[in-house]
């Protein structure tokens, strides 16, 4: 009688149901992309172009890095330059210019596209976005890891990186992509059982609170967690990197400015946009007129992107901002709705990350909380739903059917959608001018807002669903009991 051995599973084995979920995404995002690169090559890169710089013809790649290359060396530049970046990004720019020629960094500020002519400029951010790509590659490989079948890992960690938000975010050069880096990293690897790499993940998210701000949300995880004592350290990593790169960015100005010399100084104010930058890029200040600096800028720049409608934003205030939306409902009504709605939404959403089950459920509505403020919904910040998404295609637990309406929605606002369109190029223009919306070309754009809101809403009321069905079957089991 022979004896049949049964066969152990792989070690990183992923449920069926997980595994088609993944591979409908990867069959749908690599048919877009394929389709993407097909309409790009018969529109001769004009397609490709017009889903980064919209009308597709105009071109300003990598500036977000290169303009904050430049004015991170000029002295006071939170009222020189009306900076909006953190102290600690600050230091970051200043690092990367310490690499180049003074000519460059110098370069007067009408005179600033020379930065892209720069050989040595250029090298230094691809080497930058190789660093981030590599390490987002093999984060989203340490989470998505299937032992039956291993290229499917590697695959769906090529498809988020060539993802729509991905490219728009290699293309504006914006640092938010090193915070998704280290911020990934946080939620990754919080609770792994080395406390060195415990530790080096509440660095990592002090680190991304140091160069954007509002990654600071996904501390409250470790308050969810019920990890107290962690989340007080964290905040306190959280502080020092806010306040000691502050005091040292200080304490660099004031030296700078007081060993210029006279034709230093002239430089400086030629480099200025007004007569206040070019008073503060020349004149030593003091610790609260920086700080005050700081938060006038962010004060303005929220009230600048509150209002209005913008297809590279997220936020659900652009539903209401719809041209056809505000002439039926007038100005007034749109405004106090849009508000109205905004307050809702966050409270929702932090209402149901704290009654989730799920981990990837909580991570994302902690990443829908900071997209879905205006200052912060940027198109290209959209790929901090790298995280959640990687999250749900990893969780192998049982699955619901609502799971796949939110995979549905899921995959367009992570692919690349063809600008099959690009024949029509100018009458579309014409068309979108006419209804008072300019140089919002790309299908990800236009979509992108709709498909993120209707996704909040089709993660957060299942997780209402649930939670108040399972009160009510508390109440009858109660009742059950009684005598």
């Amino acid at each position: 009688m022979s004896k049949h051995k049964k066969s152990v599973p792989p070690k990183n084995a992923i449920s069926k149901s997980s595994s088609q979920m993944q591979m409908y995404f990867l069959f749908v995002s690599a048919i877009m992309l394929i389709a993407s690169l097909g309409v790009a090559l018969m529109s001769e890169g004009h397609s490709f172009s017009l889903g980064l710089y919209g009308t597709g013809f105009y071109s300003d790649q990598f500036m977000d890095f290169m303009n904050s290359v430049r004015d991170s060396v000029q002295p006071n530049l939170y009222n020189s330059r009306y900076s909006l970046y953190p102290p600690l990004a600050i230091l970051f720019f200043r690092f990367i210019a310490s690499l180049l020629s003074e000519n460059v960094i110098n370069t007067p500020f009408n005179s600033r596209m020379f930065l892209l002519k720069d050989q040595r400029s250029v090298l230094i951010y691809i080497i930058y976005i190789l660093i981030c790509f590599i390490a987002i590659d093999r984060m989203i490989n340490s989470k998505i890891k299937n032992d039956r079948l291993p290229i499917e890992s590697r695959l769906i960690s090529v498809m988020l990186i060539f993802s729509f938000p991905m490219l728009y975010c290699l293309d504006r050069g914006n640092i938010v992509l090193l915070c998704v880096v280290t911020t990934m990293f946080f939620v990754f690897f919080r609770n792994s059982e080395s406390k060195v790499i415990r530790e080096i993940a509440y660095i990592s998210l002090a680190v991304s609170a140091g160069l954007k701000f509002y990654p600071a949300i996904f501390g409250l995880l470790l308050i969810r967690d019920k990890k107290i004592k962690d989340a007080l350290r964290l905040m306190l990593y959280g502080v020092l990197f806010i306040a000691v790169p502050f005091l040292i960015v200080h304490h660099m100005d004031t030296m700078t400015i007081s060993n210029m010399s006279s034709d230093e100084l002239a430089t400086a104010q030629a480099a200025a946009t007004d007569t206040f930058s070019a008073a503060a890029a020349t004149q030593t200040q003091s610790l609260a007129f920086t700080l005050e600096g700081i938060i006038r800028n962010l004060k303005n720049f929220f009230i600048k992107k509150t209002g209005g409608l913008d297809f590279s934003n997220m936020g659900i205030q652009n539903v209401f901002y719809l041209p056809f939306v505000r002439k039926a409902l007038g100005e007034t009504t749109v405004e106090k709705l849009a508000t109205s709605a905004f307050y809702t939404t966050e409270i929702l959403a932090l209402l149901a990350f704290i009654i989730s089950k799920k981990e990837w459920q909580r991570v994302f509505c902690l990443t829908y909380f900071m997209l879905n403020i205006p200052a912060a919904s940027s198109m290209y910040a959209l790929s901090f739903m790298i995280i959640p998404f990687t999250l749900f295609l990893a969780d192998n637990g049982q699955r619901d059917k609502y799971e796949w309406v939110q995979l549905f929605l899921f995959t367009p606002l992570l692919s690349n959608i063809p600008v099959f369109y690009y024949k029509k190029l100018q009458n579309v223009l014409d068309y979108l001018s006419s209804k008072g919306i300019n140089n919002e070309l790309h299908p990800n754009k236009l979509s992108g807002f709709a498909f993120f809101q209707l996704l909040f809403f089709a993660v957060v009321i299942p997780i209402f669903a649930k939670f108040i069905l399972s009160i009510f079957s508390k109440i009858r089991l109660k009742k059950a009991v009684q005598p």
